[in-house]
């Protein structure tokens, strides 16, 4: 059972390795610190529960739902969520290296000041997060839902964002953060607005 793995790990201050946790319904655990490698969750529940400082080697969630959970300053290299919930989750500070999530539910989750490098974002609802001074480095954004997102301090420079939704977002008086983002002209429109700009 995950609850028991997660209380030897901490006892031996080692990590979890080669692990599959699948239906596992736990409510503010406590795993932070503990290092997670080739680890699968599927169908877990894992609620209110406490990853800060955690690292995720490897790792995959199936189907999860994080909701309310904290992962401040964690670490993710090469993992991957798919079809998770991880509404008014907090990673601010956490470390993306190689990793996608797909298909998540991530409203009111809380990014400010994480790192992404080489990973992508898939078809995931972002709606009303935060998502200030984030640094990103050959990322991916597809079909993500940014509405009402806070982007303050954030250069979206290189970010194709044709295929996102970017209605009421969230930026600075002078529009800095979009500077070289690609749009279309329905969402260049939305943006022009922003500045006070009406299109006839």
């Amino acid at each position: 059972m995950l609850i028991q793995a997660l209380k030897e790990a901490r006892l031996q201050e080692q990590g979890l390795r080669g692990l599959t946790f699948q239906n596992e319904v736990l409510e503010g655990a406590e795993a932070e610190k503990l290092d997670f490698e080739q680890v699968r969750f599927v169908g877990c529940r894992l609620l209110n529960c406490d990853f800060s400082k955690a690292a995720f080697y490897d790792t995959v969630f199936e189907g999860c739902d994080l909701s309310g959970s904290r992962f401040e300053d964690s670490y993710w290299k090469n993992s991957r969520l798919s079809g998770c919930k991880a509404e008014g989750g907090r990673f601010a500070g956490a470390v993306f290296l190689g990793s996608r999530w797909e298909d998540c539910r991530l409203s009111w989750a809380n990014f400010s000041e994480s790192r992404w490098e080489k990973s992508r974002l898939k078809d995931c609802v972002l709606q009303e997060s935060f998502l200030s001074r984030l640094q990103m480095k050959k990322m991916g954004l597809e079909g993500c839902d940014l509405s009402g997102a806070e982007l303050y301090g954030t250069s979206l420079a290189g970010l194709d964002l044709r295929s996102c939704g970017v209605q009421g977002i969230r930026v600075s008086e002078n529009c800095a953060e979009l500077r070289g983002a690609k749009m279309d002209m329905f969402q260049a429109a939305e943006m022009a607005r922003l500045l006070g700009i009406e299109i006839l």
